[in-house]
C-alpha cells in the first residue's frame, strides 16, 4: 500500500501535523487552495509563562488569493518571533542545541511567499526528526477540474500513485467517503492523541507549535512522541 496524506502548509505546526507526515509514504502540501484568514497557515501558538500565545506571520493577501500566492509582509516579524521564542524557551533543556537551527529556519530571507517559508521549515524539522516521507505540492500536480473538495483529494492521491488516504480524525465529520471508495481508495483516520509531556507549565497545553516539543525533549524521544499512535 502507498499511503498518502494531504494538508495545507502551516506555519511551525503542532505535533499532530508531523504525526500525519510520519504516518504516510507521500505527503502533499495543499498549496493551491484559497488562503483563509485566521487559520494556522500563518500563525501558531507557543507557550510563554504557562500561557498559550500567538506567533503570526504578517500577510495581507486579497480575498480569494491561493496559499501559494500569499506574500509575506516584510521581514521585521523574524526578529520579533525569534525574541518571543527565545524568551519563552531559553531555559528548556534542548534550547542550546536547537536554537541555531530555529534561527536559520525563520531567517530564510529567500522565501518571500508564505507557502515557501512554511514548506521549508516543515521539511527541515522532518529532517531533524529523521522523518523520510516523500513530499509534493498540489500546485505542481495536474488533476484538471474537480467538483468538490473530497474528489480533489481523491484525484491528488491517485495522481501520485496512492491507494490509501490518511486523514485527520476531525475530517470525518464533513469528508465524503463515497468518492474514495468509488476509486478503490481506502481511508485511514489518524488516532493520534497528544499526551502530557515535559513542558514549561504546571498544566499541560495541547496544540502548541512543534517547537514546544523539540526545545524541551531530545530528538530521539521527540521522534517517538511524533510517531506514537492513540
Amino acid at each position: 500500500m502507498t499511503v498518502v496524506g494531504i494538508h495545507q502548509p502551516n506555519y511551525l505546526p503542532w505535533v499532530g501535523y508531523f504525526h500525519k507526515i510520519a504516518s504516510v509514504d507521500k505527503f502533499i502540501f495543499l498549496d493551491d487552495v484559497q488562503y483563509s484568514k485566521g487559520s494556522y497557515t500563518n500563525r501558531v501558538q507557543y507557550l510563554f509563562d504557562g500561557d498559550a500565545r500567538w506567533l503570526t506571520v504578517p500577510c495581507k493577501p486579497k480575498l480569494g488569493t491561493e496559499i501559494n500566492d500569499v506574500c509575506i509582509d516584510g521581514n521585521l516579524w523574524q526578529d520579533n518571533h525569534l525574541n518571543k521564542i527565545k524568551g519563552a524557551y531559553k531555559k528548556c533543556s534542548m534550547f542550546d542545541m536547537v536554537w541555531p537551527s530555529v534561527q536559520t529556519w525563520l531567517r530564510s530571507e529567500e522565501h518571500e511567499k508564505l507557502s515557501e517559508l512554511n514548506i521549508h521549515i516543515i521539511k527541515e524539522i522532518c529532517s531533524y526528526l529523521d522523518i523520510e516521507t516523500e513530499f509534493y505540492r498540489s500546485s505542481e500536480i495536474f488533476i484538471g477540474q474537480e467538483p468538490n473538495a473530497s474528489e480533489r483529494l481523491v484525484k491528488l492521491t491517485k495522481a501520485i500513485g496512492g491507494n490509501e488516504y490518511f486523514s485527520g480524525l476531525g475530517a470525518k465529520k464533513y469528508q465524503e467517503e463515497r468518492p474514495f471508495f468509488e476509486q478503490n481508495l481506502s481511508i485511514t483516520y489518524s488516532s493520534f492523541v497528544e499526551r502530557p509531556r515535559r513542558q514549561a507549565s504546571t498544566c499541560f497545553k495541547k496544540g502548541l507549535s512543534i517547537l514546544d516539543l523539540i526545545l524541551n525533549i531530545d530528538p530521539t524521544h521527540a521522534r517517538n512522541i511524533v510517531l506514537a499512535k492513540g
